[in-house]
């Protein structure tokens, strides 16, 4: 499985009428949807992509925080916003892929129907991270330490179903251990327990634990990426041991909402997409 972190911008609620496709887009703000509480990873992201994007497009962006349910709620909203183009959404891979095999009696969404890929952003390697009194170095230690007590220790993410809570079953399974999992509204919270020692673990992106990290508030066991990050070198990557070896990667963009029935065939696959693809 790919475990990374990856951001895309989908064009939600992309309907347009046939009078729209000759006016001028955009005449008006638009609205960002980030699916995750302000401050954490993915909203950095979004802000800066939000900031730039709405430069080269002459109008303003407003980023508008929607969260629950591991980004399941935002995403929802995205999708049923009103089909104008003015509405896009930040997406990360698991609202898009995960959530509905995850949480299928929560996700009201079509993800393939109800929402059109307008780009990739990036993508960021997670890591798995420890409070810094946790009796362990490094991984051969770590891992060592949970099968001697199985159950003992918790591990938090942003949520049930995604990337990162997925990337900690992954580790309970590879590496023969028992981490009880703790879902976050948002994953900043999670840093803050993690510091305080109200966590023993946390499944986060690794731009967001770096900085806590690098001040030695926190220890980081390793990447989830196959060869070692350029931000942190230092880092084992893929979770190097015997029996824990993984990689792990989240995803995320920007898209938004297309209602192919409600534009004219001669705009499909044009248009707003086409214009917001020209700019991003």
């Amino acid at each position: 499985m790919r475990t990374n972190l990856a951001w895309m911008v989908l064009l939600g609620a992309l309907a347009v009428s046939g009078s729209a496709v000759g006016q001028d887009y955009p005449s008006r703000l638009i609205t960002l949807i980030v699916p995750y509480a302000a401050g954490g990873g993915v909203d950095a992201v979004a802000r800066v992509i939000g900031e730039t994007l709405g430069e080269r497009l002459g109008q303003k962006i407003i980023i508008e925080n929607v969260t629950g349910a591991g980004g399941v709620i935002g995403t929802q909203r995205a999708a049923r916003a009103q089909p104008d183009g003015y509405t896009l959404l930040f997406a990360v891979e698991n609202t898009m892929a995960v959530a509905k095999l995850v949480q299928p009696s929560v996700v009201q969404y079509d993800s393939q129907k109800d929402l059109q890929p307008i780009g990739l952003v990036g993508t960021a390697p997670l890591v798995l991270v420890g409070k810094k009194e946790l009796p362990a170095n490094n991984i051969s230690e770590l891992m060592a330490l949970m099968r001697a007590n199985p159950g003992k220790y918790s591990f938090a993410s942003s949520g049930v179903g995604t990337s990162l809570h997925v990337l900690g079953e992954m580790i309970n399974v590879e590496g023969k251990v028992k981490m009880v999992h703790v879902p976050y509204r948002a994953a900043p919270q999670i840093v803050t327990d993690l510091i305080s020692n109200q966590i023993d673990l946390a499944i986060l992106p690794l731009n967001l634990a770096l900085p806590s990290y690098r001040n030695g508030s926190v220890k980081i066991f390793g990447t989830s990426e196959r060869t070692r990050s350029e931000l942190a070198p230092e880092l084992p990557s893929r979770f190097s041991t015997k029996n824990c070896c993984l990689n792990v990667a989240e995803s995320s963009g920007a898209s938004s909402r297309a209602s192919w029935s409600e534009l004219p065939p001669a705009a499909k696959g044009t248009t707003i997409r086409t214009g917001l693809a020209g700019h991003s």
